[in-house]
């Protein structure tokens, strides 16, 4: 399973983006070729694809085209300031750009940018949710949750390190309309606690709970 697909020849490669990414909780594969993007295209959800801008863009329009229809944003690495327009031009999906020369930090800001803003996959610290498949995975062991446990850790992932009151996590999470039953809140708390591990969601004294980054 790959949550980002790497497209970087062998002659360009500079970083070990599949060790990078997993420490940010993420896994990618990184291959050599379009032909091998092709393959992993058709047997796995990808969340997004780093694509080195040297690969020719004549060999690999059929797979960006690929990606546009299965709605995957790209992040175009290595390219320069005559080149940066024309790279996002050509891409009809999400995209963004890495110029040459850019930091590690940075590219890897950039790919959290992206993921962030299709809201399909969320990480937080070492969880990771796959939203659609409706997946949690916590380093990359597969947890299992009941539905309201995972809409309750779904609220709070989308909102890491800020304290959300039991009202609004009971409105935001199973569309309560009375407060009278805050109860509810407190107890899944607890289990999500069991199976994440008791340090992951901090108790906010007479305010409610957050959700720690923590690896």
């Amino acid at each position: 399973m790959a949550d980002i697909l790497v497209l970087e020849p062998l002659a360009y490669a500079t970083n070990n983006w599949t060790e990078l990414l997993a420490a940010r909780g993420l896994n990618a594969v990184t291959l050599r070729t379009v032909e091998e993007a092709h393959m992993e295209l058709s047997g796995t959800t990808i969340f997004l694809a780093m694509i080195d801008v040297r690969v020719p863009w004549k060999e690999c329009s059929e797979l960006l085209e690929r990606m546009v229809t299965k709605d995957i944003p790209v992040l175009f690495t290595g390219c320069t300031d005559k080149n940066t327009a024309h790279v996002q031009s050509l891409y009809r999906g999400q995209c963004d750009v890495a110029e040459e020369g850019e930091s590690t930090e940075s590219i890897l800001d950039r790919v959290d940018r992206l993921l962030r803003q299709q809201d399909r996959l969320l990480i937080v610290g070492a969880l990771r949710m796959d939203v659609d498949k409706r997946s949690v995975f916590l380093r990359n062991e597969l947890l299992t949750l009941t539905s309201q446990e995972f809409e309750l850790l779904h609220e709070m992932m989308r909102k890491p390190d800020e304290t959300l009151s039991r009202e609004v996590l009971l409105r935001s999470a199973w569309g309560y309309q009375s407060i009278g039953v805050t109860r509810t809140v407190d107890v899944h708390v607890q289990r999500l606690r069991r199976k994440l591990g008791m340090e992951r969601i901090e108790t906010v004294p007479n305010c409610g709970y957050k959700l720690c980054s923590i690896p």
